[in-house]
């Protein structure tokens, strides 16, 4: 854990501020590092479907174009 550093002249209710302070921006931070994670997720779902779409449409296609053809 990382050293909190308090002047001398700090009150208890100063140090309990500090805490609080650094508690406060650990929740902000995970809360960032949770939303970047969905954002992620969704992009990589996003890549897939679209992949496997674009695959189901070039077989399809194919199959069109090989009937068109006999």
């Amino acid at each position: 854990m990382a050293f909190l550093y308090c002047r001398p002249t700090c009150t208890p209710s100063d140090f309990a501020l500090l805490i609080t302070g650094r508690a406060i921006e650990r929740a902000r931070l995970l809360e960032e590092r949770q939303e970047a994670e969905r954002v992620r997720q969704g992009a990589e779902l996003k890549s897939a479907l679209l992949s496997s779409f674009g695959h189901d449409l070039r077989t399809r296609f194919h199959h069109v174009r090989l009937q068109a053809c006999d």
